[in-house]
């Protein structure tokens, strides 16, 4: 029987052999399974669906068990709800949650976890620096922040340095990409009750969706700028990118092209472009500012919606225009009427 600091240990990162091992000696079924791993499966996925979840367990091994088990089944929940740009979502909130762990972990067990990982690792002379690893190591996954990135790291002789905090950055991130290559788990059989219960986290989602990591806009062209009202397909472009997905060459210039139309701001369009997984802030800028016609430049228009059928990402057969303005325009005339119907406050 495990202990509790083990049964902590594989709450805390449920991507370990550790974590796996309660997993299979638990031997639950789908057809079977307890009320409370569903519950705390579902409040997983909702925790990601609002951009946290951190739950605070500390001395109940049943509980801590539980949470162990629910991992597992959150993932086939995220899977039935087969949108891509959550999976990203899920995997990124787990590792922020695994990185401020990690922050106050014994440096064994850091260790440790570069081992679940084979990142083959050496300590330094230097106490400047927590470990070193062979460039190869650190060039299984990549990193959204700067300060990560190889060009600002130390490197001699094919080895790489890193501080204590980097190197706990590095295991989560190494954690998001395994979780994220994960995705979707298969779901043939799956009961029914799982079915509707991602059926309804997939509504929360959906509401969801553009409140979660996006800017705040103010005033555009078009009045106050609602993502909510965007048609389907600069919505789920928009959605992509705020969650980190690596949207194509086109993705990127119809939704940029799409807001600079309503109205946003350049910059405002450039930080929404942070969230992409290769942003470089100098490219970008040139980019959004040339699509923008800024610097004697012409402004270049949004694509129509034979285009954006052209370019992939239309995904409805008919939404009743032919243009994404037309729709938004529609949206935002609708949204108004509504507004002004609606009896004032007491």
């Amino acid at each position: 029987m495990l202990s509790l600091q083990e049964l902590q240990f594989a709450q805390r990162y449920p991507f370990t052999s550790l974590a796996r091992r309660v997993v299979k000696e638990a031997n639950l079924g789908l057809e079977d399974l307890p009320e409370e791993v569903m519950v705390r499966a579902r409040e997983m996925v909702a925790g990601c669906i609002k951009g946290k979840y951190a739950p605070s367990i500390r001395d109940s091994q049943s509980i801590l068990r539980t949470e162990v088990l629910a991992f597992p089944v959150a993932k086939i929940l995220v899977s039935l709800m087969n949108r891509q740009e959550f999976y990203q979502r899920f995997a990124k909130t787990f590792s922020d949650t695994y990185f401020s762990a990690l922050k106050a972990e014994r440096d064994e067990a850091l260790l440790d976890l570069a081992s679940e990982f084979n990142v083959k690792y050496s300590l330094p002379e230097s106490k400047a620096f927590f470990a070193c690893l062979a460039l190869f190591d650190y060039l299984k996954t990549t990193f959204s922040e700067d300060f990560m990135k190889l060009s600002n790291q130390r490197i001699a002789k094919g080895v790489i340095y890193l501080t204590r905090n980097d190197f706990a950055r590095l295991l989560s991130r190494l954690a998001f990409t395994q979780l994220l290559a994960s995705l979707p788990v298969s779901v043939d059989g799956v009961p029914a009750k799982l079915k509707a219960e991602a059926k309804a986290l997939l509504a929360q989602l959906d509401t969801a969706r553009f409140k979660f990591a996006g800017p705040e806009f103010g005033a555009g062209s078009l009045g106050t700028i609602n993502p909510s009202l965007f048609p389907p397909c600069m919505a789920n472009l928009y959605s992509q990118l705020l969650s980190g997905v690596d949207v194509p060459h086109f993705g990127r210039f119809d939704i940029a092209t799409f807001l600079l139309a309503i109205g946003l701001p350049a910059q405002a369009v450039m930080d929404l472009f942070k969230h992409a997984p290769d942003y470089d802030e100098r490219v970008t800028r040139y980019q959004v500012e040339r699509l923008a016609g800024q610097k004697g430049g012409t402004k270049y228009s949004p694509p129509n919606c034979e285009k954006v059928k052209a370019h992939g990402f239309c995904p409805l057969p008919s939404c009743g225009v032919k243009h994404p303005l037309t729709y938004y325009k529609r949206e935002m005339l609708q949204a108004a009427r509504e507004a002004k119907a609606k009896p004032p406050k007491p």
